[in-house]
C-alpha cells in the first residue's frame, strides 16, 4: 500500500507542478480500493466501469489525505504543495525567506516551523490561509 501511494504521491506533485493545485480530479475506485484518478475537464465526460466508482475530490484535499496516510502532517504537506504550485525549489524557497534547504526539507517532513517562519512561508508562496489556523492543521 505505501509504495502504491508513494507513486500516487508523485503524480499528484506533477499535477501541483502545473498548476493545478485548486483543481478537481476524479477518484476511481472499485469498492474500497483506489483504482486511479484523472483531472476533470468540463469538456470531456468520464467513462467508467460498472463495478467502479468516481468521486470528484479537490487536488489538495486529496494529496493531503494521502500525504497523512504516509504519516506526513498537514501543515508540512501543504507547505510541499503550495511550493510546488509556485514551481520553486526547496532551494530556491530557502533563499527568499534566508533560510537553508536542510529547514525547508525538514518541515516539508514533518517538523513544524516556528508561527514566525510559517506566516514568512505564506507571505513568500501567497499561501491564502490566515496565520490563526496555523496550529489547527497539524
Amino acid at each position: 500500500m505505501s509504495d502504491y501511494n508513494n507513486q500516487l504521491i508523485k503524480h499528484l506533485e506533477i499535477l501541483i507542478e502545473h498548476g493545478n493545485l485548486n483543481n478537481s480530479i476524479y477518484i476511481f475506485k472499485k469498492g474500497d480500493q483506489l483504482k486511479g484518478f484523472e483531472l476533470a475537464t468540463k469538456e470531456e465526460p468520464i467513462t467508467i466501469d460498472s463495478t467502479e466508482t468516481a468521486e470528484l475530490r479537490n487536488v489538495l484535499e486529496f494529496y493531503l489525505e494521502i500525504k497523512g496516510m504516509l504519516g506526513i502532517n498537514k501543515l508540512s504537506a501543504t507547505i510541499k504543495a503550495y511550493r510546488l504550485n509556485k514551481g520553486l525549489t526547496q532551494m530556491e524557497l530557502a533563499e527568499k525567506i534566508g533560510k537553508t534547504k536542510q529547514e525547508i526539507n525538514r518541515w516539508e517532513s514533518g517538523v513544524k516551523p516556528s508561527q514566525e517562519i510559517f506566516d514568512i512561508i505564506m507571505l513568500h508562496l501567497n499561501w491564502e490561509l490566515s496565520s490563526s489556523l496555523f496550529y489547527c492543521i497539524v
